[in-house]
């Protein structure tokens, strides 16, 4: 883990984004383990993401848990599932619909917007 950290910590410069350390089934992760992130995490060096199937506020250690935001994913019904692939669908309709256009220089103002 040290090492993992070192490299993230020399990957940083200037304002490029902090780097993301996903840990899966950091439950498993003992306390002494869990700890050694806890200083890169307070200084920013790391974006830590845990996933857990276990309750965080009995598996995280308590500094580690007071520094991260909780979320719950639940899983969707058949409908819902639907929904959000008719809503990723559409988004890909759009895509290409831009991809076409730049293609065809339809898009031709945007470095003009982002001022070159």
């Amino acid at each position: 883990m040290r090492e993992v950290i070192e490299t993230a910590k020399r990957q940083q410069f200037f304002n490029s984004a902090t780097p993301l350390l996903f840990i899966d089934e950091i439950h498993r992760f003992n306390k002494s383990q869990q700890d050694s992130l806890l200083g890169a995490v307070e200084k920013g060096e790391v974006v830590l993401i845990g996933a857990t199937t276990e309750n965080p506020s009995f598996e995280v250690i308590t500094p580690l848990l007071s520094r991260c935001q909780v979320y719950t994913l639940k899983s969707m019904d058949d409908g819902q599932h639907a929904e959000h692939m008719d809503v990723w669908q559409d988004l890909q309709n759009d895509l290409g619909a831009e991809h076409q256009r730049a293609e065809h220089g339809e898009n031709d103002h945007f470095p003009d917007l982002a001022g070159t």
